[in-house]
């Protein structure tokens, strides 16, 4: 089946900056909803196969959520995560997502610098969940210089019991 035509603007090269995503599979992080056929609605979580990337900002790609049926099209690449390392191998366990700032429950040392080290009773703003059990958290609290974003295992936010 061809490809419906892009939406908008006429193609360009390729920007760099998402070309090396061409083929990796991403989650979404956020809605779209598709105005014409061309278009792919997506919803936060979606499983997206990346499989060409505009000049102009419009990505195409193939839906692989699991429960979904699958489907391909052209969608926002706003929807895609930032360029943001991606989340170290381990596998801590996840869990379900606070709102707002959360208090830091453990410390933790960051073992590669995608990571972040926070300490007991510091506040983190989370802006991103993964699957694996890692959560991207931005530091509330400004004092000293140093890192303020980057990988911790979801378990450094449980309050212990």
């Amino acid at each position: 089946s061809a490809q419906p035509s892009q939406p908008k603007a006429a193609p360009q090269p390729k920007s760099a900056d998402l070309s090396d995503a061409i083929g990796k599979t991403f989650g979404v992080v956020r809605d779209h909803q598709a105005t014409d056929d061309s278009q792919l609605s997506l919803r936060a979580g979606d499983q997206i196969c990346v499989q060409q990337v505009a000049a102009h900002g419009w990505v195409y790609g193939h839906r692989t959520s699991p429960g979904q049926a699958p489907r391909s099209g052209w969608f926002p690449s706003f929807c895609l995560p930032e360029e943001r390392p991606p989340p170290p191998m381990q596998t801590p366990p996840p869990m379900s997502p606070p709102a707002g700032s959360t208090r830091v429950a453990r410390d933790y040392d960051a073992s590669d610098p995608a990571q972040l080290s926070v300490k007991e009773n510091e506040l983190v703003y989370v802006r991103q969940r993964d699957r694996s059990g890692w959560t991207f958290v931005l530091r509330v609290s400004t004092q000293g210089a140093g890192q303020r974003e980057g990988w911790v295992p979801e378990w450094v936010l449980h309050q212990k019991e």
